[in-house]
């Protein structure tokens, strides 16, 4: 079969050559969408991320936005919704393993959107991976506690989740750690062990190297 009769080709070239329209190829260009932009504001803090939270919620704009805060820890979860009282209990909604019967879950999961009644959404990781969110007006809040080590990897993956937001504002909060103290006295101990195996290994060498010439 020559190259004329074959009706289905794809050629994928970034510089396909003229000789190519000889055999019925046409040149398809493909134009770059407007990328959606992400403004994340980075917060550390000491202490417990309960007292961040249960601070930040009585600050925010649930007229006009919506809320989804990722914190991968139920418990904690549960404390911060019990102290705040500025929504009524059919605006807010948890999602975890144990609300995936809920009717804010299964919205999600079929229309893939968050019902507008529905102004402050707190999930545990139930949904970093496979369920994407048209909300327009969505912000979002990652937020890191005390047990956990919340990876760049894991962030991203949450940042992903609202397809539709051009202009996404998301805050990270990671919690401030105590680096390890350096000993000096360590320090110089390691280095005096590299120093010495480095002219143990460059001395061998001389010797082969000068046993290798006589």
């Amino acid at each position: 079969m020559s190259l004329k009769e074959v009706k289905n080709v794809l050629c994928i070239s970034a510089t396909p050559p003229d000789i190519f329209a000889q055999y019925g190829f046409r040149t398809v260009k493909v134009e770059p969408a407007t990328s959606n932009t992400i403004t994340i504001t980075p917060k550390v803090y000491k202490g417990k991320i309960q007292h961040e939270l249960s601070s930040l919620l009585p600050t925010l704009n649930y007229k006009e936005k919506q809320y989804l805060i990722r914190l991968n820890n139920l418990n904690l979860i549960e404390r911060v919704l019990k102290s705040f009282k500025d929504l009524e209990p059919e605006q807010i909604a948890l999602l975890s393993s144990e609300t995936k019967a809920g009717d804010v879950y299964q919205e999600i999961t079929k229309s893939k959107t968050i019902p507008q009644q529905v102004r402050l959404v707190f999930t545990t990781s139930l949904i970093d991976c496979g369920v994407d969110v048209y909300n327009t007006d969505l912000e979002i809040i990652i937020a890191e506690h005390q047990n956990e080590h919340l990876s760049t990897q894991d962030t991203l993956q949450f940042l992903a989740r609202p397809r539709k937001v051009s202009n996404l504002k998301a805050t990270v909060y990671k919690l401030e750690r105590p680096g390890k103290g350096i000993s000096r006295e360590q320090l110089y101990k390691d280095a005096y062990e590299l120093a010495t195996y480095e002219c143990n290994w460059l001395n061998q060498m001389n010797a082969k190297h000068t046993a290798g010439t006589r």
